[in-house]
């Protein structure tokens, strides 16, 4: 199930949106989580990159290098429709 509370219509949760680059909008999960990512680079204004799969954990790159995050923590990482870019390849 999609984390789809308070939704708003310029965001999308990172496990929702399609290939291509944004911004990290809101970080919804505990303290825990949210320092965890942080240590690897997940964190709000942060501009990522989705990468394409099909099955198994989200898949995004951010600074250069390439993270596998489980789908129900990018269920939590909500983006910013309005930075979202397609990406080319």
């Amino acid at each position: 199930m999609n984390y789809k509370k308070n939704e708003a219509d310029d965001e999308i949760s990172l496990l929702d949106m399609k290939p291509g680059y944004a911004t990290i909008k809101e970080i919804r999960g505990g303290i825990g989580m949210r320092q965890r990512l942080t240590k690897m680079g997940i964190q709000i204004d942060e501009y990522v990159r989705k990468l394409p799969s099909r099955i198994g954990p989200c898949l995004v790159e951010v600074k250069g290098s390439q993270i596998a995050i489980g789908r129900g923590i990018a269920n939590k990482i909500i983006m910013d429709k309005n930075s979202y870019k397609k990406t080319m390849d």
